[in-house]
């Protein structure tokens, strides 16, 4: 009698562990591919700053190219350069480059609406070092837009 009752308990226990694992949600143990979305976007973690947003607005005949980087209470920003490339097959070529940027206060901002758009890839980036409490840190970021 014992024989037959630890078959049907291990068959029952098996059943049950097997009905388990595939009654998940699949997406509980998929390791599928990230996609990024336009509403959200993952930023490093700094010392002295918080967010670093970059916008290239392709819509008009000129590119509109706006950059803002926010650091904590007492952040400074100084030796900045900001770079507009055009992406063309393997490479990149500097359009434009912006230098000795900076800001006394936590927000350093950044506008340009003077270079000429024809189609293709162009790329934004920033380069700025934030500075609290007598530490420097290099802050970097890009953004890739497409017309």
């Amino acid at each position: 009698m014992f024989k037959y009752s630890k078959n049907f308990l291990a068959l029952t226990l098996t059943v049950t562990l097997l009905v388990s694992i595939l009654s998940m949600p699949l997406n509980a143990v998929s390791i599928g591919s990230v996609t990024q979305s336009s509403e959200y976007e993952i930023e490093p973690l700094w010392d002295n700053a918080n967010a670093v947003r970059l916008t290239v607005d392709l819509s008009n005949s000129k590119i509109k190219l706006s950059i803002t980087a926010s650091g904590y209470a007492g952040t400074q920003f100084k030796n900045g350069t900001v770079t507009l490339e055009k992406i063309s097959g393997s490479g990149c070529g500097t359009i434009k480059t912006w230098n000795n940027l900076s800001s006394n206060s936590n927000i350093f901002t950044f506008s340009d609406s003077s270079v000429s758009r024809t189609s293709g890839t162009y790329r934004l980036k920033i380069s700025i070092t934030a500075v609290r409490n007598g530490n420097e840190e290099r802050i970097t970021a890009q953004k890739d837009a497409s017309y």
